[in-house]
């Protein structure tokens, strides 16, 4: 099942699982969309977080993509300028 459906499933938020992992919350937001793969350390945090295997949580493949537009939108607006 995926990170974000399992934290919702347990009604923790992202700052709560960060209490309980040590991983920062903008990070594991970074995880759930799909920005940032999470380390071996990382999985087994979460993984125990909510008392599961690590194999059981399933994680977003990168989206390059969908990085490089966002990160083209962003160069564009501190430019005043709309590079889509």
């Amino acid at each position: 099942m995926k990170l974000k459906l399992v934290r919702l499933q347990h009604e923790i938020t992202q700052i709560d699982l960060e209490v309980l992992t040590g991983i920062p919350a903008q990070r594991l937001s970074l995880i759930e969309r799909g920005y940032r793969q999470p380390t071996l350390i990382e999985k087994i945090k979460i993984a125990d977080a909510f008392k599961l295997d690590v194999d059981s949580i399933e994680y977003p493949q990168i989206n390059l993509k969908k990085i490089r537009l966002n990160m083209e939108t962003s160069i564009g607006a501190s430019m005043g300028q709309d590079c889509r």
